[in-house]
């Protein structure tokens, strides 16, 4: 997430930006993996819009139809689009590899992107890397580079059978998404042979199942629970 303090002219990604967000929702720009490359009248864009803090105000990006924000930053009402976002946030990563990188720079980025991305999202992923200068060679899904990392250390271990395939099934339950997928290792090369994914189910959707459930309880235990007029004792 991107954060742009009120009152300030410096902005805060990441880490730090996640500590002010409850004091600071409405100029807080998150969830911009879910909504880059969509049309803001898109369903998918106002299905993500719809699960964002209500003090967020989702605008029309007029240079390319997609989603922007409205926020306050140094002392102006500005629009910052998810691509922008998107790219402070590649900058604030670069940021932390070069930290971790005795001071080097990194020269060329292969990067992960949600195997549910269409054409568009992933043009647009592109415009962002661009933003900042990054030098993106490939866009690799999510799920083939989970499985590179495994093969990598599987084979370092030397685990992998030499006369036959060794076939793994990769399950990736996250905050907003789920993914599986079927891959066979060789000591030579890993095959995907099976990817699917459901773009809306996440961490976050069973915390709104239990939440409605309690809420449906309440009600039931305490059915004045909903006129305001009533107090509890």
């Amino acid at each position: 997430m991107s954060s742009f303090p009120q009152g300030q002219n410096n902005r805060s990604c990441g880490e730090s930006a996640s500590s002010t967000y409850s004091s600071n929702l409405g100029n807080t720009l998150t969830s911009m993996k879910r909504l880059i490359g969509l049309k803001f009248d898109s369903d998918q864009a106002r299905k993500e819009m719809a699960r964002l803090p209500s003090s967020l105000k989702f605008c029309d990006n007029k240079i390319n139809g997609g989603v922007g924000v409205e926020i306050f930053f140094d002392g102006k009402e500005r629009i910052v689009s998810v691509e922008q976002g998107a790219a402070m946030m590649i900058s604030h990563l670069r940021d932390i590899a070069k930290a971790n990188n005795a001071g080097q720079d990194v020269v060329d980025w292969v990067i992960g992107v949600p195997p549910y991305f269409s054409d568009q999202q992933k043009r647009s992923f592109l415009d962002a890397c661009a933003v900042v200068g990054v030098d993106c060679l490939k866009l690799m899904d999510e799920t083939t580079a989970t499985a590179l990392a495994y093969g990598i250390f599987k084979d370092m271990k030397k685990e992998f059978k030499e006369d036959s395939n060794n076939y793994t099934l990769f399950v990736d339950i996250g905050e907003s998404a789920y993914s599986v997928s079927v891959v066979s290792f060789t000591k030579a090369k890993l095959t995907t042979l099976s990817t699917q994914w459901d773009r809306n189910l996440g961490g976050r959707d069973f915390d709104l199942a239990i939440a409605e459930w309690a809420a449906k309880k309440f009600v039931e235990k305490y059915p004045s629970a909903g006129n305001p007029k009533v107090s509890f004792e």
